[in-house]
């Protein structure tokens, strides 16, 4: 319930201190009276336009399925983007907070390279929590509707845990995972069971693992050794790339890619799942299954 901001200035040689902490000083004053816009409805949607239409996307399921009979490859997570054409620019204040009123157990992310663009999204999907050597990670997979009773949502929680489908879904993150992290540690253990993650609209499988690093690896070769996951990609993952970039008529781009922070001793990565991409009056949201 924090918010925290961080200034970095280059102060030049013929700079002094004292002038750039006034610069730094009239910056916050201004934005101390910035109020952040909390309420308001979405614009009345003028378009919308599906990458691909439903037509297309069973044509792209028929073509997964057919591929997964004869090839190598044991899993593939294809996407779809949906593009909103808004008769005015949204607020993406109040497309924040609302976001975060409405999802729990997610990490809230965006962020604005430049003016009236944002990158931004709701994802539940912990990539790597690492502290110095010690990483801790988690394979997400495995899905059911939440239910309207606790009776009901435990009904669908153990049809999950009965599921053969879902649990070889499951089985092939594990196995992703666990591939990663004996190249980029020196010992690991799994968490003591599969267990659930419970969200707003939808429940899944989840196992977590924690390991003890090898000496000399960082983050980048981390990041690189652990993304794409099978929950988002398939497996194996290079030949699960391959085909996406074939069958999906768009970029991905920031969609499902890694989004976080990192400093000297610790680091903190999601994967950007259940993400927009937003534009001036356009706004482009992503899913996946």
């Amino acid at each position: 319930e924090q918010t925290f901001l961080a200034v970095n200035a280059a102060i030049g040689p013929e700079e002094s201190l004292d002038w750039e902490e006034e610069r730094i000083s009239n910056v916050l004053d201004h934005l101390a009276s910035v109020e952040l816009q909390q309420t308001g409805a979405l614009p009345k949607i003028r378009a919308r336009r599906d990458l691909p239409d439903k037509a297309g996307w069973n044509d792209r399921i028929r073509s997964t399925l057919a591929l997964l009979e004869r090839d190598t490859l044991k899993k593939l997570v294809l996407a779809r983007e949906s593009l909103f054409e808004f008769q005015e620019p949204p607020n993406l204040g109040a497309l924040l907070l609302g976001l975060r009123r409405t999802t729990s157990h997610s990490y809230h992310f965006c962020f604005q390279p430049r003016t009236r663009f944002a990158f931004f999204g709701a994802t539940p999907e912990r990539l790597y929590y690492r502290q110095n050597r010690v990483i801790e990670t988690e394979a997400m997979a495995g899905t059911r509707p939440r239910g309207s009773s606790k009776e009901m949502d435990d009904a669908l929680a153990e049809q999950l845990l009965q599921s053969q489908k879902d649990q070889e879904e499951h089985r092939l993150v594990i196995e992703g995972i666990r591939g990663a992290l004996g190249v980029l540690c020196v010992s690991f253990r799994d968490g003591p069971k599969v267990g659930f993650v419970r969200l707003e609209r939808c429940q899944h499988l989840v196992s977590t693992f924690q390991g003890t690093l090898r000496p000399g690896v960082g983050d980048s070769c981390i990041l690189h050794t652990l993304h794409p996951t099978p929950a988002v990609g398939g497996y194996p993952a290079k030949g699960a790339m391959e085909y996406i970039e074939k069958l999906e008529p768009f970029e991905r781009g920031w969609y499902a890619g890694p989004v976080g922070w990192l400093e000297r001793d610790t680091a903190e990565f999601a994967v950007a799942i259940r993400s927009g991409l937003f534009h001036d009056q356009r706004l482009a949201v992503y899913s996946g299954a």
